[in-house]
């Protein structure tokens, strides 16, 4: 038997997926959904409270609560890196913004020293900062530079690690990545507006030099519910089974012709 707060959710779900409240829309107060519902207030209260955790609705101090706008940003991680997130936020319809969270210089962790191939303890120079799409926040960047790049800090308050190394004329000959899964930290949740635990993307990107050394890092902590990642990866057919396996296929077409 479903549980009464579940059927409230399940009722709020069912009036946006039909468009009877459209995104940025106002939804019933408390009380009318208690009385056109028929349940208690708390229950409608700890339906909203999922809902909202969710990324489903949106609180708004002394407004009342809100369909939340959810479109997904499609992250494109490409060779060619012509796309920045900025215009990738506005191909979903929104307008993307920077907040600095902070710009410091500290001892390296552990982790990133070793990504960045330098001795444990060495200073860095790190910019945090909060991405929004359409005043939301749906993601938290974290770049690392080393002291070589120190002078470039400063940019990165307004702007993206890579297309800065670019611009700033770094040779760069490819970008790692890393991309994995994780949950919302307490300092992290805060600043993303979710509840502790709840799920996040996490992306460590590491530019390349050409002589193998890597140029700076960072760590995009995403909301699991506003990205998606793409990639496109080369495929080079070799002399063996790839080579054969196209061959066979040529000859496949041929036979069928």
């Amino acid at each position: 038997m479903a549980r009464l707060y579940d059927t409230v959710k399940t009722a709020i779900r069912d009036g946006i997926a039909s468009g009877h409240y459209k995104t940025g829309e106002k939804i019933p107060s408390e009380s009318q959904l208690t009385r056109a519902l028929g349940v208690s207030a708390i229950t409608v209260r700890r339906a909203l409270r999922d809902l909202v955790i969710e990324g489903l609705l949106i609180g708004k101090q002394g407004l009342g609560v809100f369909v939340a706008d959810n479109r997904c940003i499609v992250r494109s991680l490409r060779s060619d890196f012509r796309t920045t997130m900025a215009e990738e936020i506005r191909r979903a319809g929104l307008e993307p913004s920077v907040r600095l969270l902070s710009l410091s210089q500290l001892r390296g962790p552990a982790d990133i020293t070793e990504i960045l191939q330098m001795r444990r303890g060495s200073t860095l120079h790190v910019a945090e900062k909060l991405i929004l799409a359409g005043e939301r926040p749906v993601s938290i960047e974290r770049d690392y530079l080393p002291t070589r790049l120190a002078q470039f800090s400063a940019d990165l308050t307004g702007d993206y690690l890579i297309p800065l190394l670019f611009r700033q004329g770094i040779a760069l000959s490819h970008v790692d990545y890393r991309v994995e899964g994780g949950s919302a930290s307490l300092v992290d949740a805060a600043l993303l507006e979710l509840s502790p635990g709840t799920p996040i993307l996490k992306v460590v990107y590491t530019p390349m030099a050409r002589d193998g050394v890597p140029a700076a890092t960072g760590i995009s902590i995403s909301r699991a519910d506003r990205f998606a990642y793409e990639f496109r990866v080369g495929i080079e057919l070799k002399r063996g089974i790839g080579a054969a396996g196209a061959a066979n296929g040529r000859r496949g077409k041929a036979a069928s012709a």
